[in-house]
Formats: C-alpha cells, sequence, structure tokens
C-alpha cells in the first residue's frame, strides 16, 4: 500500500499572506516615519541653507553693510518678493555710507562628480571677481574637493579681471585656467594639482556665469544702485 503524501499546500498560503502583510506593514510605517522625520527637518534644513548663504555672501563682498535682493528675469531684474521664486538671484552689497560695494552671483554647473554650486563676488568698479564661495560639492574628497579650501586656488579670485567691452558686449579676455606654477595674467586662473577636472569646472561656470549676468548688470546698474525703489 502506497504512502501518502502530506498535503503541504494548505499550510504554506496562510504563511506566505502572513509574511507579505508583515513586510507591507513595516513598509508602510516605514514610509511614514520617513515622511514625517523629513517634514520634521525640512525647516531646519533650510534655515541652515539660509544662514550659509548670508554667511557666504558676506564673505565675498566682505564690505557690504546693507543689502537689497534680486531676480534675474530675461535681461531685466525685478526685487526679490515680486512673485519669482525661480529665477537666478542677485545680491547687491553696499556700504555703510550707501555707496556700491558689488555684487554676489549665484552660479551652478557639472563637475567631476555632480553639479557644483557657488556664489562670487564681483565688483563693477574695479570690473573684476573679488571673491568666490563654493555653496555645495561632491567632488572627489582630498582631490576635487580643494575647490572650496585651498587657500593657493581661492587666492585666485581675490581680483580676477573680467573686464566689461561696451562695443563689443562682452568680457575682454574669458577666464582662462592655467598649469599650477606658470606666469598668470590678470584673467587666469591657476589650477589645482591632482584635481584639474574640479579647477576647470569652476572656470567654465564662471565663465558661462559672466557672460549672461554682466551684461545684465551693466545694463541695469542704475536700477541696482538706486535700491528696490529704483
Amino acid at each position: 500500500m502506497k504512502e501518502a503524501t502530506p498535503n503541504t499546500n494548505t499550510q504554506a498560503t496562510p504563511n506566505s499572506r502572513k509574511m507579505v502583510l508583515t513586510m507591507g506593514s513595516v513598509g508602510l510605517v516605514a514610509s511614514i516615519l520617513l515622511v514625517m522625520t523629513y517634514t520634521w527637518t525640512l525647516p531646519y534644513i533650510e534655515a541652515n541653507q539660509a544662514e550659509y548663504l548670508e554667511q557666504s555672501i558676506r564673505e565675498v563682498l566682505p564690505g557690504a553693510f546693507t543689502r537689497t535682493d534680486w531676480r534675474i528675469v530675461g535681461d531685466d531684474v525685478v526685487p526679490e518678493g515680486d512673485g519669482f521664486t525661480i529665477e537666478p538671484r542677485l545680491f547687491v552689497g553696499f556700504k555703510e555710507d550707501g555707496s556700491l560695494e558689488g555684487f554676489a552671483i549665484e552660479a551652478q554647473g557639472q563637475g567631476y562628480a555632480d553639479i557644483i554650486r557657488i556664489i562670487y563676488g564681483y565688483s563693477s568698479e574695479c570690473e573684476c571677481i573679488v571673491g568666490m564661495k563654493v555653496l555645495e560639492s561632491r567632488e572627489t574628497p582630498g582631490l576635487g574637493d580643494k575647490i572650496g579650501k585651498d587657500p593657493g586656488f581661492l587666492a585666485n579670485f581675490d581680483s580676477l579681471d573680467v573686464r566689461w567691452s561696451d562695443q563689443s558686449l562682452s568680457i575682454s579676455s574669458p577666464l582662462e585656467l592655467i598649469k599650477k606654477g606658470a606666469e598668470r595674467q590678470a584673467w587666469q586662473i591657476d589650477g589645482i594639482s591632482g584635481a584639474t577636472i574640479s579647477s576647470k569646472a569652476i572656470t567654465d561656470i564662471l565663465n558661462a556665469t559672466n557672460s549672461v549676468i554682466i551684461p545684465i548688470i551693466h545694463a541695469n546698474l542704475d536700477k541696482l544702485k538706486g535700491g528696490k525703489d529704483a
């Protein structure tokens, strides 16, 4: 007489369903906790980002006592808060006596690893870049990330020539990356040894942004100097 084979299907199906329900419940709870954590921490993250931006503006425009904030819309500038929230921002700094200190310009572009975000100071008086600060970067630690902390590299931006030509309506000499230690002209940037791609990325970001923003600054200079009521 043939021995009967035990039927295990009646046990497997309920157990499988129980496992699926358990996993689904765990996933749902984890998702809810993730959303709650994000919602709770978002105001703190945004506050920290805003404070870091404020600090960075002060670093690239150290002589600014007061400031007005603008959005760039096409070839025009409009005061911050006039309903435009996506367009690039432009920060105008004034000295204590009310005279123009300079402009802080946000910019970004592709680096070696990811998008690099920077802010830099521009003086329409000397027609030069007067400071640069990296806001966000995921460049290679120990190499590419030197763009934000190497003193020699950052010294490039203390007075970097971006002279405007009224005749050609363009920058007279676009910025150029050169090998570190080579004889340097006023519009050239000493690269970082071992981080050529990241150094080149900063140069490209500045050139691309200057070609758009500096013409807008010069076209609206009186308006920007006058503040929001101009």
